[in-house]
């Protein structure tokens, strides 16, 4: 996702969500990533339309009472979405983790 590779993040994620349940809360959180993946290739298919459409199909899925879902912070998330398919030109989305082991640098 991160690398832009938008159809191969489609079909990463795509056993991820059968195997956490297609209509569970993470289920559906997971379908929202890819339809968000697929809107970005859509378009770089100058499909714009259609892009905006799938962007919108998936936030409509990325909800969730925690704000925090899969290290994945929903608001900032969900306002890079927003931004991307509102303001043409502006960056592709990342995914940006929460949480984990966090390293500092060392001086030795």
């Amino acid at each position: 996702f991160n690398y832009e590779f938008w159809w191969e993040a489609h079909e990463a994620l795509e056993p991820l969500w059968i195997a956490a349940g297609r209509r569970s809360d993470t289920g559906l959180f997971i379908q929202g990533l890819i339809q968000i993946a697929v809107a970005h290739l859509k378009e770089l298919q100058d499909l714009d339309d259609t892009a905006k459409r799938m962007a919108w199909r998936g936030l409509e899925k990325i909800h969730h009472p925690h704000q925090i879902v899969l290290g994945i912070d929903v608001n900032t998330f969900r306002t890079s979405v927003q931004r991307h398919f509102t303001i043409k030109g502006s960056a592709p989305v990342k995914i940006e983790l929460i949480g984990g082991v966090r390293h500092s640098a060392r001086s030795d």
